[in-house]
Protein backbone atom coordinates (compact mmCIF):
# COMPACT_ATOMS: atom_id res chain seq x y z
CA UNK A 1 0.00 0.00 0.00
CA UNK A 2 3.13 2.20 0.28
CA UNK A 3 3.14 2.96 -3.23
CA UNK A 4 -0.43 4.81 -3.18
CA UNK A 5 -1.43 8.20 -2.02
CA UNK A 6 -4.45 7.65 -0.79
CA UNK A 7 -5.81 3.64 -0.61
CA UNK A 8 -4.76 2.48 2.41
CA UNK A 9 -4.42 5.16 4.06
CA UNK A 10 -6.35 7.03 6.89
CA UNK A 11 -7.04 10.94 6.43
CA UNK A 12 -9.78 13.45 8.76
CA UNK A 13 -11.30 15.95 6.73
CA UNK A 14 -10.42 19.24 8.00
CA UNK A 15 -13.73 20.38 9.51
CA UNK A 16 -14.31 17.02 10.81
CA UNK A 17 -14.18 18.12 14.55
CA UNK A 18 -16.07 21.61 13.91
CA UNK A 19 -18.76 19.43 12.66
CA UNK A 20 -18.88 17.01 15.35
CA UNK A 21 -19.09 19.86 18.19
CA UNK A 22 -22.08 21.68 16.11
CA UNK A 23 -19.53 24.56 15.58
CA UNK A 24 -20.21 24.41 11.99
CA UNK A 25 -22.10 27.39 10.18
CA UNK A 26 -24.88 26.69 8.07
CA UNK A 27 -26.62 29.40 6.03
CA UNK A 28 -29.61 29.22 8.31
CA UNK A 29 -26.80 31.07 10.89
CA UNK A 30 -26.17 33.68 8.36
CA UNK A 31 -27.29 37.39 8.94
CA UNK A 32 -26.89 40.45 7.25
CA UNK A 33 -27.27 44.18 8.60
CA UNK A 34 -30.91 44.88 7.56
CA UNK A 35 -31.93 41.81 5.71
CA UNK A 36 -35.28 40.58 5.48
CA UNK A 37 -36.64 36.96 5.54
CA UNK A 38 -38.73 35.37 3.27
CA UNK A 39 -41.55 32.97 3.16
CA UNK A 40 -43.16 31.43 0.37
CA UNK A 41 -46.98 31.16 0.39
CA UNK A 42 -47.57 27.65 -1.18
CA UNK A 43 -50.81 26.44 -2.83
CA UNK A 44 -52.37 23.93 -0.57
CA UNK A 45 -55.04 23.17 -3.97
CA UNK A 46 -53.36 20.75 -6.38
CA UNK A 47 -55.14 22.95 -9.62
CA UNK A 48 -56.60 26.04 -9.34
CA UNK A 49 -56.95 29.73 -9.92
CA UNK A 50 -56.51 31.90 -6.82
CA UNK A 51 -56.86 35.05 -5.18
CA UNK A 52 -54.82 36.60 -2.05
CA UNK A 53 -56.03 38.71 0.37
CA UNK A 54 -53.37 40.17 2.33
CA UNK A 55 -54.87 42.97 4.25
CA UNK A 56 -54.66 41.39 7.48
CA UNK A 57 -51.30 39.97 6.92
CA UNK A 58 -49.76 43.26 6.10
CA UNK A 59 -50.41 44.55 9.25
CA UNK A 60 -48.38 42.25 11.28
CA UNK A 61 -45.58 44.72 12.46
CA UNK A 62 -42.46 44.39 10.62
CA UNK A 63 -43.96 43.05 7.38
CA UNK A 64 -41.92 44.84 4.54
CA UNK A 65 -44.13 43.49 1.64
CA UNK A 66 -45.85 40.41 0.40
CA UNK A 67 -45.20 39.76 -3.60
CA UNK A 68 -47.17 38.14 -6.18
CA UNK A 69 -46.29 37.12 -9.36
CA UNK A 70 -47.36 40.74 -10.43
CA UNK A 71 -44.08 41.97 -8.75
CA UNK A 72 -41.85 39.80 -10.10
CA UNK A 73 -40.51 39.55 -13.67
CA UNK A 74 -42.18 37.46 -15.34
CA UNK A 75 -39.58 35.13 -16.93
CA UNK A 76 -39.94 31.57 -17.70
CA UNK A 77 -36.69 28.93 -17.08
CA UNK A 78 -36.02 25.21 -16.69
CA UNK A 79 -34.24 24.70 -13.51
CA UNK A 80 -32.56 21.90 -14.92
CA UNK A 81 -30.72 23.60 -17.34
CA UNK A 82 -28.07 23.48 -15.33
CA UNK A 83 -25.21 24.67 -18.24
CA UNK A 84 -25.90 27.41 -21.52
CA UNK A 85 -25.85 24.30 -23.82
CA UNK A 86 -29.06 22.54 -22.41
CA UNK A 87 -32.39 23.91 -24.28
CA UNK A 88 -35.11 23.06 -22.39
CA UNK A 89 -38.76 23.83 -22.12
CA UNK A 90 -39.12 26.63 -19.67
CA UNK A 91 -42.36 26.80 -17.94
CA UNK A 92 -41.45 27.66 -14.10
CA UNK A 93 -41.59 30.89 -12.83
CA UNK A 94 -40.38 32.30 -9.55
CA UNK A 95 -44.34 33.32 -9.21
CA UNK A 96 -47.28 31.61 -10.36
CA UNK A 97 -50.46 33.20 -11.20
CA UNK A 98 -51.69 30.15 -11.43
CA UNK A 99 -51.11 26.86 -8.59
CA UNK A 100 -50.10 22.94 -10.42
CA UNK A 101 -49.60 21.33 -7.78
CA UNK A 102 -49.97 21.05 -3.62
CA UNK A 103 -46.69 23.17 -2.60
CA UNK A 104 -46.77 25.78 -5.85
CA UNK A 105 -45.43 28.65 -5.04
CA UNK A 106 -48.40 31.32 -5.50
CA UNK A 107 -47.05 34.36 -2.74
CA UNK A 108 -43.75 35.54 -1.17
CA UNK A 109 -43.65 37.36 2.54
CA UNK A 110 -40.80 39.78 3.05
CA UNK A 111 -40.22 40.56 6.65
CA UNK A 112 -37.63 42.16 9.06
CA UNK A 113 -37.85 38.76 11.42
CA UNK A 114 -38.90 35.25 10.73
CA UNK A 115 -41.59 35.75 13.76
CA UNK A 116 -43.37 38.75 11.46
CA UNK A 117 -43.20 36.18 8.39
CA UNK A 118 -44.69 33.04 10.49
CA UNK A 119 -47.60 35.32 12.00
CA UNK A 120 -48.46 37.72 8.25
CA UNK A 121 -48.52 33.74 6.69
CA UNK A 122 -51.34 32.52 9.25
CA UNK A 123 -53.35 35.62 8.33
CA UNK A 124 -52.97 35.10 4.66
CA UNK A 125 -56.34 34.23 3.43
CA UNK A 126 -56.48 32.23 -0.10
CA UNK A 127 -59.75 32.46 -1.99
CA UNK A 128 -59.45 29.13 -4.48
CA UNK A 129 -61.50 28.40 -7.48
CA UNK A 130 -60.50 24.55 -8.13
CA UNK A 131 -59.97 23.47 -11.37
CA UNK A 132 -60.09 19.48 -12.66
CA UNK A 133 -56.75 17.79 -11.45
CA UNK A 134 -54.76 15.01 -13.32
CA UNK A 135 -53.59 12.97 -10.34
CA UNK A 136 -51.97 9.86 -11.58
CA UNK A 137 -50.13 8.52 -14.97
CA UNK A 138 -53.20 7.19 -16.52
CA UNK A 139 -55.48 10.40 -16.44
CA UNK A 140 -52.58 11.78 -17.52
CA UNK A 141 -52.55 10.11 -20.58
CA UNK A 142 -56.01 9.96 -21.77
CA UNK A 143 -55.53 13.99 -22.46
CA UNK A 144 -59.29 14.57 -21.27
CA UNK A 145 -57.70 16.85 -18.58
CA UNK A 146 -54.65 18.80 -19.31
CA UNK A 147 -51.93 20.72 -17.04
CA UNK A 148 -50.56 22.91 -19.93
CA UNK A 149 -51.05 23.17 -23.38
CA UNK A 150 -52.87 20.37 -25.85
CA UNK A 151 -50.93 17.26 -24.83
CA UNK A 152 -50.05 16.23 -21.40
CA UNK A 153 -46.75 14.18 -22.94
CA UNK A 154 -44.33 16.08 -21.90
CA UNK A 155 -41.40 13.80 -23.79
CA UNK A 156 -40.64 10.86 -25.91
CA UNK A 157 -37.61 8.80 -26.35
CA UNK A 158 -37.46 5.91 -28.46
CA UNK A 159 -34.40 4.30 -28.52
CA UNK A 160 -32.71 0.49 -29.52
CA UNK A 161 -30.59 -1.96 -31.32
CA UNK A 162 -30.35 -5.30 -33.08
CA UNK A 163 -33.18 -6.98 -34.15
CA UNK A 164 -36.13 -7.63 -31.62
CA UNK A 165 -38.32 -9.63 -33.60
CA UNK A 166 -35.67 -12.33 -34.49
CA UNK A 167 -34.63 -12.79 -30.44
CA UNK A 168 -38.36 -13.19 -29.76
CA UNK A 169 -38.94 -15.61 -32.53
CA UNK A 170 -35.55 -17.61 -31.68
CA UNK A 171 -36.64 -16.94 -27.83
CA UNK A 172 -38.04 -20.26 -25.67
CA UNK A 173 -39.77 -17.76 -23.19
CA UNK A 174 -41.09 -14.28 -23.46
CA UNK A 175 -41.10 -13.68 -19.46
CA UNK A 176 -43.28 -10.19 -19.13
CA UNK A 177 -42.84 -7.86 -15.78
CA UNK A 178 -45.08 -5.09 -14.31
CA UNK A 179 -43.59 -2.55 -12.15
CA UNK A 180 -43.40 0.91 -10.43
CA UNK A 181 -41.49 3.30 -8.65
CA UNK A 182 -43.18 6.14 -5.92
CA UNK A 183 -42.46 9.57 -5.91
CA UNK A 184 -40.08 10.41 -2.87
CA UNK A 185 -38.73 13.43 -1.23
CA UNK A 186 -34.80 13.19 -0.79
CA UNK A 187 -35.62 14.27 2.91
CA UNK A 188 -31.84 16.13 3.52
CA UNK A 189 -31.08 16.79 7.13
CA UNK A 190 -30.83 20.61 5.74
CA UNK A 191 -34.28 22.00 4.78
CA UNK A 192 -33.80 24.52 1.39
CA UNK A 193 -32.65 28.13 1.81
CA UNK A 194 -31.03 30.36 -0.01
CA UNK A 195 -29.72 34.10 1.10
CA UNK A 196 -29.04 37.18 -1.65
CA UNK A 197 -27.76 41.08 -1.12
CA UNK A 198 -26.42 43.63 -2.94
CA UNK A 199 -23.11 44.81 -2.57
CA UNK A 200 -21.62 48.26 -2.84
CA UNK A 201 -20.67 47.79 -6.21
CA UNK A 202 -24.00 46.72 -7.46
CA UNK A 203 -23.54 43.29 -8.10
CA UNK A 204 -26.05 40.70 -7.02
CA UNK A 205 -24.31 38.35 -4.60
CA UNK A 206 -26.38 34.87 -3.82
CA UNK A 207 -25.47 32.63 -0.97
CA UNK A 208 -26.56 28.61 -1.67
CA UNK A 209 -26.04 25.37 -0.12
CA UNK A 210 -26.92 23.81 -3.87
CA UNK A 211 -25.01 21.84 -5.93
CA UNK A 212 -25.19 24.37 -8.88
CA UNK A 213 -23.73 27.58 -8.20
CA UNK A 214 -22.94 28.40 -12.04
CA UNK A 215 -26.47 27.51 -12.97
CA UNK A 216 -27.65 29.89 -10.53
CA UNK A 217 -25.55 32.20 -11.79
CA UNK A 218 -27.31 31.33 -15.57
CA UNK A 219 -30.62 31.46 -14.38
CA UNK A 220 -30.27 34.65 -12.67
CA UNK A 221 -28.49 36.31 -15.85
CA UNK A 222 -31.86 35.11 -17.95
CA UNK A 223 -34.47 36.50 -15.34
CA UNK A 224 -33.12 39.86 -14.30
CA UNK A 225 -31.20 40.64 -17.82
CA UNK A 226 -27.88 41.12 -15.64
CA UNK A 227 -24.13 40.00 -17.45
CA UNK A 228 -22.68 36.96 -15.24
CA UNK A 229 -20.39 39.45 -13.97
CA UNK A 230 -22.84 41.23 -12.07
CA UNK A 231 -23.61 37.94 -10.14
CA UNK A 232 -21.46 36.07 -8.16
CA UNK A 233 -22.87 32.92 -6.31
CA UNK A 234 -21.17 31.27 -3.61
CA UNK A 235 -21.09 28.09 -2.34
CA UNK A 236 -22.22 27.41 1.46
CA UNK A 237 -21.57 24.66 3.52
CA UNK A 238 -24.60 21.68 2.52
CA UNK A 239 -26.71 19.72 5.02
CA UNK A 240 -27.56 17.31 2.59
CA UNK A 241 -29.00 16.94 -0.75
CA UNK A 242 -29.32 13.30 -2.71
CA UNK A 243 -30.23 15.45 -5.77
CA UNK A 244 -32.71 17.51 -3.87
CA UNK A 245 -30.87 20.89 -4.51
CA UNK A 246 -29.15 19.41 -7.68
CA UNK A 247 -31.85 22.58 -9.11
CA UNK A 248 -31.94 26.29 -7.79
CA UNK A 249 -35.21 27.03 -6.34
CA UNK A 250 -35.17 29.46 -3.23
CA UNK A 251 -31.76 31.06 -4.51
CA UNK A 252 -33.52 32.87 -7.71
CA UNK A 253 -36.45 33.73 -5.17
CA UNK A 254 -34.30 35.60 -2.79
CA UNK A 255 -31.95 36.95 -6.00
CA UNK A 256 -34.91 38.50 -7.67
CA UNK A 257 -36.23 39.66 -4.26
CA UNK A 258 -32.58 40.89 -2.72
CA UNK A 259 -32.42 42.74 -6.31
CA UNK A 260 -35.49 44.19 -6.56
CA UNK A 261 -35.82 45.46 -2.34
CA UNK A 262 -32.36 46.46 -2.45
CA UNK A 263 -31.67 44.72 0.50
CA UNK A 264 -30.55 41.09 1.63
CA UNK A 265 -33.31 38.44 1.94
CA UNK A 266 -33.03 35.46 3.09
CA UNK A 267 -35.60 32.86 2.30
CA UNK A 268 -36.14 29.68 4.47
CA UNK A 269 -38.26 26.53 4.12
CA UNK A 270 -39.73 24.30 7.10
CA UNK A 271 -39.39 20.46 6.79
CA UNK A 272 -43.15 20.56 5.34
CA UNK A 273 -42.60 23.09 2.91
CA UNK A 274 -39.24 21.60 1.72
CA UNK A 275 -41.16 18.13 1.25
CA UNK A 276 -44.22 19.88 -0.61
CA UNK A 277 -42.90 22.85 -2.60
CA UNK A 278 -39.27 21.63 -3.83
CA UNK A 279 -39.02 18.63 -6.25
CA UNK A 280 -39.12 14.80 -5.94
CA UNK A 281 -37.62 11.78 -7.40
CA UNK A 282 -40.34 10.68 -10.11
CA UNK A 283 -42.89 8.50 -10.22
CA UNK A 284 -42.43 5.31 -12.79
CA UNK A 285 -44.39 2.96 -14.22
CA UNK A 286 -42.69 0.19 -16.00
CA UNK A 287 -43.34 -2.85 -18.15
CA UNK A 288 -40.87 -4.58 -19.75
CA UNK A 289 -40.80 -7.97 -21.93
CA UNK A 290 -37.49 -10.15 -22.17
CA UNK A 291 -36.86 -13.35 -24.61
CA UNK A 292 -34.89 -15.89 -23.07
CA UNK A 293 -33.58 -19.18 -23.55
CA UNK A 294 -34.02 -22.36 -21.80
CA UNK A 295 -30.15 -22.12 -21.21
CA UNK A 296 -30.70 -18.63 -19.47
CA UNK A 297 -29.33 -16.36 -21.89
CA UNK A 298 -31.32 -13.31 -22.84
CA UNK A 299 -31.73 -12.77 -26.16
CA UNK A 300 -33.93 -8.96 -26.41
CA UNK A 301 -35.76 -6.93 -24.26
CA UNK A 302 -37.68 -4.64 -25.03
CA UNK A 303 -39.09 -1.67 -21.74
CA UNK A 304 -41.51 0.63 -22.04
CA UNK A 305 -41.78 3.26 -18.84
CA UNK A 306 -43.75 6.13 -17.96
CA UNK A 307 -43.20 8.65 -16.25
CA UNK A 308 -44.42 10.87 -13.72
CA UNK A 309 -43.08 15.10 -14.43
CA UNK A 310 -44.79 16.61 -12.87
CA UNK A 311 -46.67 20.07 -13.15
CA UNK A 312 -43.45 21.43 -14.75
CA UNK A 313 -41.09 20.53 -17.25
CA UNK A 314 -38.08 20.60 -14.87
CA UNK A 315 -36.42 17.17 -15.48
CA UNK A 316 -38.28 15.33 -17.97
CA UNK A 317 -36.01 14.97 -20.71
CA UNK A 318 -32.86 14.33 -18.75
CA UNK A 319 -34.77 11.78 -16.38
CA UNK A 320 -36.27 9.91 -19.35
CA UNK A 321 -32.71 9.93 -21.24
CA UNK A 322 -30.82 8.99 -18.17
CA UNK A 323 -32.64 6.04 -17.50
CA UNK A 324 -32.89 5.04 -21.41
CA UNK A 325 -28.78 4.62 -21.74
CA UNK A 326 -28.65 2.88 -18.64
CA UNK A 327 -30.57 -0.33 -19.74
CA UNK A 328 -28.28 -0.16 -22.04
CA UNK A 329 -24.96 -0.61 -19.82
CA UNK A 330 -26.75 -3.54 -17.92
CA UNK A 331 -26.20 -6.48 -19.98
CA UNK A 332 -24.72 -8.12 -23.15
CA UNK A 333 -28.09 -7.73 -24.55
CA UNK A 334 -28.08 -8.74 -28.64
CA UNK A 335 -31.57 -6.81 -29.76
CA UNK A 336 -33.40 -4.11 -26.85
CA UNK A 337 -35.77 -1.65 -27.67
CA UNK A 338 -36.49 1.36 -24.94
CA UNK A 339 -39.60 3.36 -24.89
CA UNK A 340 -40.28 6.32 -22.39
CA UNK A 341 -42.67 9.07 -22.05
CA UNK A 342 -42.26 11.94 -19.33
CA UNK A 343 -46.20 13.29 -18.47
CA UNK A 344 -47.57 16.56 -17.07
CA UNK A 345 -49.41 15.86 -13.63
CA UNK A 346 -50.45 17.97 -11.06
CA UNK A 347 -47.77 16.53 -8.70
CA UNK A 348 -44.36 18.55 -7.24
CA UNK A 349 -42.05 18.50 -10.43
CA UNK A 350 -39.68 15.67 -10.82
CA UNK A 351 -36.01 16.50 -9.88
CA UNK A 352 -32.05 15.39 -9.79
CA UNK A 353 -31.68 12.00 -7.54
CA UNK A 354 -28.71 10.07 -6.30
CA UNK A 355 -27.37 7.96 -9.28
CA UNK A 356 -29.09 10.18 -11.98
CA UNK A 357 -26.24 10.21 -14.27
CA UNK A 358 -23.60 7.93 -13.96
CA UNK A 359 -23.21 4.75 -15.94
CA UNK A 360 -24.02 1.25 -14.16
CA UNK A 361 -20.61 -0.60 -13.55
CA UNK A 362 -20.49 -3.40 -15.98
CA UNK A 363 -20.73 -6.75 -14.53
CA UNK A 364 -17.78 -8.63 -15.70
CA UNK A 365 -19.50 -12.14 -14.26
CA UNK A 366 -21.19 -13.65 -16.96
CA UNK A 367 -23.56 -11.22 -17.61
CA UNK A 368 -24.39 -12.01 -21.29
CA UNK A 369 -26.52 -15.02 -19.00
CA UNK A 370 -28.51 -12.33 -17.50
CA UNK A 371 -28.22 -11.23 -13.62
CA UNK A 372 -25.13 -12.61 -12.15
CA UNK A 373 -23.75 -13.92 -8.49
CA UNK A 374 -26.14 -12.95 -5.90
CA UNK A 375 -24.95 -9.48 -4.27
CA UNK A 376 -23.25 -8.49 -7.35
CA UNK A 377 -24.25 -4.81 -7.15
CA UNK A 378 -25.15 -3.35 -10.49
CA UNK A 379 -25.72 0.70 -11.02
CA UNK A 380 -29.03 2.13 -10.28
CA UNK A 381 -31.95 2.53 -12.78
Amino acid sequence: MKQFKYIGKRFQREDSLERAEGKTKFLADCKRLNMLYGKLILSEHAHADFQLDTEEALKVPGVYKILTYKDIPHVAYNSMEWFTGIQAQRDEYILNERARFVGDRIGLILAESKQSCEKAWCKVKVHYQDLPVVADLQTAKEDQILVRGKTNLAYEKNIGYGNLAKAEDEADFIVEDRGSTPRTHHLAIEPHIAMAEVDDFGNLVVYSPGQVVFATQMQLSRILHLPYARIRVIKCNMGGSFGGKQQPLLELTAGVAAWLTRRPVQIYMNRKESMIGTFTRNGTEARVATAVRKDGKILGRKVDTCFDGGAYDTNNTSIVNAYAKKLFRLYRIPAQEFHGRAYYTDKTPGGGLPGLWGPPEPCHYGSQYGPCCPGHRHGSL
